[in-house]
């Protein structure tokens, strides 16, 4: 197989027009299946990024709750009956709602989709660039910090409060009369489909500012001893407790969120879709131009067939010169969506990260693009009969 390299590559170099042509049609679709890939994983990076910086071992949340950004709020003592386990290291109630902020650059527009979480000052429960630090400011009434990582909507605040130290901006939600709030620091989070920018309180602020009885939570951390076995503890709590509340490993809710997001909502049936497209639109182009590429030197195959070559040693031609555009194609598709990844993560504010799983599974589908083409395209191989040329 390997000495009948050169003869495709050869081929390849023959007409370089037609070839530059074949590997910028792969580029397009590598381009593509990066896109599609890059989005998914943003969408769903981007929807888990905020469970994943909480600081804990078990998660305690309503029954009804579908999505840890949206949970059903319940009532605190369930979470405080936890410190009945020995295992149990500390816990922590985790406040969150949705509210409107006042445009800065349009006083009579609200910017939409901010989230909003809260939590006790006495322990540090959010692992996020710029909390800790700000800390102690949230001890303050009606101070907040605002995410450093807003869509760019809100970089007139930003570069406000990195000016002065601080601004004061109006919010507003359902059921609540419009109130001032003070912005005196900032931190990193990160912009979702689900909010465009994200505030940090203490839980003493967000009770006071959105008029909220204490005792209702969305979430509820549980911290478990160093020794503790989390299998154990979890088995013990689901006895536990009854049917109101559920208690979720962070590893199993990080995964129970994606799936959710993925299966359950139209963006990922969409993101789906798109991939299976641009997996149908590259096997088109490629069986396209390998067909003409077969078409073109019909005869010199016919040739090769004279001179002792077999068929499946021409199919073997055709197949490494498949997968050679494959990677000639792939290398400029790459470089494009790296720098596609770069524009989208500073225009939408989203994570497009270029990870070494999302290279190779894109390497990987074009190689398998390329074969399924060749394999296809080699039936024009039938007609390379000897017999016609001689």
């Amino acid at each position: 197989m390997f000495q009948k390299i050169p003869i495709a590559w050869l081929q390849l170099q023959y007409q370089k027009g037609q070839t530059i042509a074949a590997i910028l049609g792969i580029a397009f679709t590598a381009l593509l299946l990066f896109m599609q890939i890059g989005f998914r994983s943003s969408f769903l990076a981007s929807l888990v990024q905020l469970p994943s910086s909480f600081q804990s071992d078990i998660f305690l949340m309503s029954a009804s709750s579908v999505t840890s950004l949206r949970p059903v709020t319940f009532s605190e003592r369930r979470l405080y009956q936890v410190l009945a386990f020995k295992e149990v290291e500390s816990i922590a109630p985790i406040y969150l709602t949705q509210v409107l902020l006042k445009n800065p650059t349009n006083k009579s527009l609200f910017l939409r989709q901010v989230q909003v979480i809260a939590f006790p000052l006495k322990s540090q429960v959010i692992d996020l660039p710029g909390i800790e630090e700000n800390l102690h400011k949230l001890k303050i009434d009606n101070v907040f910090l605002l995410d450093k990582k807003s869509r760019p909507e809100f970089l007139p605040l930003i570069s406000e409060v990195n000016e002065k130290g601080k601004t004061i901006v109006e919010i507003t939600t359902v059921g609540l009369a419009r109130e001032k709030i003070e912005i005196a620091g900032l931190f990193e989070l990160g912009a979702s489909t689900s909010s465009n920018s994200a505030l940090v309180t203490s839980d003493a602020n967000f009770l006071r500012t959105f008029n909220r009885q204490r005792g209702e939570i969305g979430i509820g951390l549980i911290e478990l001893k160093p020794e503790a076995d989390l299998q154990q503890v979890l088995s013990k709590m689901e006895k536990y407790f009854n049917e109101d509340v559920k208690v979720v490993l962070k590893t199993d809710l990080i995964k129970q969120e994606k799936e959710f997001y993925e299966y359950n909502t139209p963006m990922g049936l969409i993101f789906r879709f798109g991939l299976i497209g641009s997996i149908v639109v590259g096997a088109i182009i490629l069986y396209q131009i390998l067909y003409q590429k077969i078409s073109k030197f019909i005869k010199e195959y016919a040739t090769l067939k004279a001179l002792g070559y077999t068929h499946n040693s021409l199919v073997k031609i055709v197949l490494e010169e498949s997968l050679m555009l494959a990677i000639l194609g792939y290398i400029p598709g790459f470089i494009l969506s790296c720098l596609m990844y770069d524009i989208l993560a500073k225009a939408t504010s989203l994570q497009f990260v270029m990870t070494i799983d999302v290279a190779i599974a894109v390497l990987l589908l074009i190689c398998s693009i390329c074969f399924i083409s060749g394999v296809v395209a080699v039936r024009k191989l039938k007609e390379a009969d000897p017999a016609d040329v001689f």
